[in-house]
């Protein structure tokens, strides 16, 4: 089974200040340790409306799909990427830890679901 993840994230500019209000592209990855300088899973969101102090709301998993295999009982870590001119910028902020119970959850629901039909 597969499902989403609702994320909220500000962005920045290298100087600390909130990025400017408009639309953006932008990549999401997680890694499985936080250091891994390898993505398990990546997504890219074009034209992703960013609101004055750089505030921005996506749902991940849309283009995508997450798997509850990509989650175990350690913290996967989500990086985010600005992607100006079809360019991948380094990362400029830590990374943010993501647990997956919610995917998790819904692939337990879907399993039982399916014992529960025959």
């Amino acid at each position: 089974m597969y499902t989403f993840l609702e994320f909220h994230g500000r962005l920045s500019r290298s100087d600390k200040r909130p990025a400017n209000p408009g639309r953006y592209d932008l990549q999401f990855q997680i890694h499985p340790p936080m250091d891994a300088a390898v993505a398990v899973w990546t997504e890219t969101l074009k034209n992703i409306e960013v609101a004055p102090g750089g505030f921005y709301y996506v749902v991940l998993g849309q283009k995508t799909p997450l798997a509850a295999s990509l989650f175990g009982a350690t913290p996967r870590w989500l990086s985010v990427r600005v992607v100006a001119a079809g360019k991948r910028p380094e990362e400029h902020s830590s990374r943010v830890p993501v647990l997956g119970q919610t995917i998790a959850l819904g692939d337990q629901v879907s399993q039982l679901e399916l014992r529960m039909a025959q």
